[in-house]
């Protein structure tokens, strides 16, 4: 139960944001969380690295060189189509190998179906002598066949469903071929649209260190396009067993990930200049559209530490990036429980305007006139404190989860009542620990004390009466003044004053008779704070 419902006496809970505008066949191996822990393998979350690849370019000479060092002939490969069981060298954007070496690997085509092929690097083995090169990086072709029927039966089509039918690309402009001046096609097909999955070991902080907690599950990059013309997402081979099919360990990683990364394919062909946040909660709202369930583990990240920004993209770094999915998607989960369903969803990804305008206008679109982004954000946030149908005739609620889907409340500052320039609370701790083993060294840090646009600190202080002390609460970053970010205080006509703290140090008082004392717009950082009796 959330603490508003459940403490039996007065509260103050202030809350300070700042707003500116503008497959499963039977491997030979099972790993036990007993046998990673005496192995120092970390049980590694999964996460995307969507953003930062969708923002790199790749050279076509550095490219045509490497094949070239590989001993790779791009033109003795060309065919008019590919057979299970064909094999072909593919490019891996600079995740199949460590740095410095080629990032040509040899891959053979496992499975095929009517809408996708799977494909399987012929290696998929860590450094020589890593505990984990055994049954956990075995992709049989049992599970290549059971993810085409994945794709092919359920994630195709309801995702050609609610968002787009995918690109027509088919290999015949690909620009591989003009490396080696062949008018051949390169990983060409007959089925315009077929989706090719590249499964492989995925080179990233993990490959080198058994015990980091996290890896690239997959990602899509906006270059295979171009360069291979066919829609192409790539996948992880790491502990297949264990994380797919309802039973296993992890239930459904792997369809869930593909579902994730072929949004990004669909939102890149529909508005390829959408911004990181709205993308990655498209992506994260897929895979519980597809049937894979929601991931409250980025929720729980998340409500662990509530000031990471909502529309900022890695404002506390990557090591606190889940944090960032889970904002994106508990947002997406509000949208769909308040306004429309996956319609709503629909639209905000169908939608040619960017980040907050797109929400506004989605809503528009969907017949709700008089709400905006920040009338919608202003409510969600007050929403992840509060879960209560009572207050705000049930917009302070969700619908389709429930608080007991998640670890724990989301975290509340304890305030003393005096004023705070913001270091007083020190930097952001993640929600994992530095050291399973020894939890009393406590939480990672991420460096960061300052709240970015549109992130939330929720405080809260005891009082005795109906007038409070002023409350304080943390100074957002570039904000340039040096006093307290205090705002008024509560009265009995049940109006709060607010200061708003503006960068040449003045400040200016502006009231509003919303209980909550939350106004919908300003061009600062605002404080305010809101008391409930129980």
């Amino acid at each position: 139960m959330h603490l508003i419902k459940n403490l039996s006496r007065t509260i103050a809970v202030m809350i300070a944001l700042t707003m500116l505008v503008g497959a499963f066949a039977v491997l030979p191996y099972s790993a036990s969380s007993e046998t990673l822990a005496q192995e120092n393998i970390a049980d590694p979350v999964g996460i995307d690295i969507g953003p930062s690849i969708r923002a790199q370019t790749f050279d076509a000479d550095d490219i045509a060189a490497d094949a070239a060092a590989r001993g790779i002939s791009l033109e003795a490969t060309m065919a008019d189509n590919y057979e299970v069981n064909d094999t072909n060298w593919y490019f891996t954007w600079g995740y199949g190998a460590p740095y410095g070496e080629s990032q040509w690997l040899n891959f053979t085509k496992r499975a095929e179906g009517t809408y996708c092929e799977v494909w399987v690097a012929n290696d998929l083995s860590f450094p020589a002598g890593d505990p984990r090169n055994d049954g956990r990086i075995e992709i049989t072709n049992d599970q290549a066949n059971y993810m085409v029927q994945q794709f092919d039966d359920v994630i195709y089509p309801i995702e050609t469903a609610y968002f787009s039918e995918a690109p027509p690309l088919n290999g015949t402009n690909a620009a591989m071929p003009e490396f080696t001046e062949s008018p051949a096609d390169y990983y060409n097909t007959t089925d315009d649209g077929k989706v090719m999955i590249m499964v492989f070991n995925i080179v990233d902080e993990s490959f080198e260190n058994p015990a980091y907690p996290y890896y690239i599950v997959g990602f899509y990059t906006p270059s295979t396009p171009y360069y291979y013309d066919r829609n192409i997402i790539h996948i992880d081979c790491w502990d297949w067993l264990n994380r797919t099919g309802e039973a296993s360990a992890i239930p459904y990683v792997y369809e869930s990930t593909i579902a994730h990364e072929y949004q990004h394919l669909l939102h890149d062909y529909v508005d390829s200049g959408e911004e990181s946040w709205i993308n990655e909660g498209c992506s994260m709202y897929a895979e519980a559209l597809c049937g894979y369930g929601y991931s409250f583990s980025h929720i729980d990240a998340f409500f662990y530490t509530p000031d990471n920004s909502l529309t900022q993209w890695g404002d506390q770094g990557d090591i606190n990036i889940l944090a960032d999915y889970g904002a994106a998607l508990i947002f997406m989960i509000y949208m769909n429980d308040h306004y429309g369903g996956s319609a709503m969803i629909s639209a905000i990804m169908q939608n040619q305007l960017h980040g907050t305008e797109s929400i506004t206008d989605s809503l528009l679109s969907m017949g709700y006139n008089r709400m905006s982004f920040d009338r919608v954000f202003r409510d969600w946030r007050l929403a992840n404190l509060l879960w209560s149908m009572h207050e705000g005739f049930g917009v302070y609620d969700y619908n389709s989860i429930d608080s007991y889907d998640l670890a724990d409340e989301i975290k509340i500052l304890n305030w003393n009542g005096e004023g705070s320039f913001g270091s007083e609370w020190g930097t952001t701790k993640t929600i994992e620990l530095i050291d399973e083993e020894a939890p009393w060294l406590g939480h990672i840090d991420t460096g960061i004390s300052l709240l970015s646009a549109y992130g939330t600190d929720y405080l809260h202080t005891y009082f005795s009466g109906s007038d409070p002390k002023a409350l304080g609460g943390r100074r957002p970053g570039g904000l340039a003044t040096s006093r307290p970010w205090i705002p008024g205080r509560w009265n009995s006509s049940s109006t709060v004053t607010m200061r708003l703290p503006f960068p040449d140090g003045s400040c200016r008082t502006g009231k509003r008779t919303d209980w909550y004392g939350t106004p919908t717009r300003t061009t600062w950082p605002i404080t305010c704070w809101a008391w409930r009796s129980t």
